[in-house]
């Protein structure tokens, strides 16, 4: 429908505003709408139409494959209806039977794992079970059982507590002292403890160190009691060298008249002398040493047998 704008335009000076005017104006407007209005009737009763047959059409078109859709339904319903029947589809708790899972076979040799399939993880806990029992495979009876196995712990630790010396050890089996006596094999420490009770501290007996020679070393690791025979003027040197503390003493027997000079005693540390003493002299003259060692010094005192 063309545009009449130009027919309606009003120009200052030049369109009179008068009743013609305006009803002319108004009068073309209104029968253009009347025109617009009825040709939407028409449109809607054509589009009504048209939504019409077009729906029947694709009803007639869809009617077969609805049917046919409609008899697939009808047929899986009742294929499923029967799988329940026969166990097939388990919907419910409690409908899982031996003959729904089938056999299974477990391999003893897999690698357990937190997530695998019902074979797998059979197989890896029965792998896990021979591992335990040690046995050639999963079935094999274990060497003892759990129970055996606390009852011999129990047992173990009862024995171990036990003071009653089940397995009759003797003193001498484990190098110690009886309580009725013994020898021991090794020094004894007391940890700077009293040893108390001794009626009497007997000693193996002298250490015979032989000849003095021109010179001799008498270690007081040696023993606590020892001899020598004076056979020459000669220097004799007391070792302390690893000894501890105590008292020892020295028999010398002169062979003759032969002096000494000693090395490792102080001088001024001789009880009873100014100075260092003289050995006794004379074939078979005897001379005893008492030397005291409190760890890191000695002092002596020296006695003559047989003369002042």
């Amino acid at each position: 429908m063309p545009r009449q704008f130009e027919r309606y335009r009003f120009r200052d000076g030049v369109t009179p505003l008068s009743e013609d005017t305006f009803n002319r104006i108004l009068s073309d407007v209104d029968l253009r709408i009347a025109a617009l209005e009825a040709l939407q009737v028409d449109w809607a009763a054509a589009l009504s139409t048209v939504s019409d047959q077009g729906l029947e059409r694709v009803a007639e078109a869809m009617s077969g494959p609805l049917a046919d859709l409609a008899a697939s339904v009808e047929a899986l319903a009742a294929e499923v209806l029967s799988a329940q029947e026969a166990g097939m589809i388990l919907d419910a708790p409690g409908t899982v039977t031996d003959t729904n899972l089938g056999t299974r076979t477990v391999v003893d040799t897999t690698v357990a794992n937190d997530t695998a399939t019902l074979t797998e993880l059979l197989s890896g806990l029965a792998n896990r079970i021979k591992a335990i029992t040690g046995g050639l495979n999963w079935r094999a009876n274990p060497a003892t059982t759990l129970a055996a196995v606390g009852t011999a712990v129990t047992n173990s630790a009862n024995h171990i507590a036990s003071t009653t010396n089940p397995h009759q050890t003797t003193a001498a089996q484990v190098g110690a002292l009886a309580t009725t006596g013994g020898t021991l094999s090794g020094a004894v420490a007391m940890g700077n403890n009293a040893l108390t009770g001794v009626k009497a501290l007997g000693y193996a007996g002298e250490v015979d160190n032989g000849n003095s020679g021109s010179a001799k070393t008498i270690s007081l690791t040696s023993g606590a009691m020892q001899k020598i025979a004076l056979t020459a003027t000669a220097v004799l040197t007391i070792s302390t060298s690893g000894a501890v503390s105590g008292t020892y003493m020295l028999r010398i027997v002169n062979a003759g008249y032969y002096t000494v000079t000693w090395s490792g005693l102080s001088v001024s540390r001789w009880m009873g002398s100014s100075g260092v003493p003289a050995v006794a002299g004379g074939a078979g003259a005897e001379t005893v040493v008492t030397m005291i060692f409190n760890g890191a010094n000695l002092v002596q005192r020296m006695d003559r047998i047989g003369t002042a």
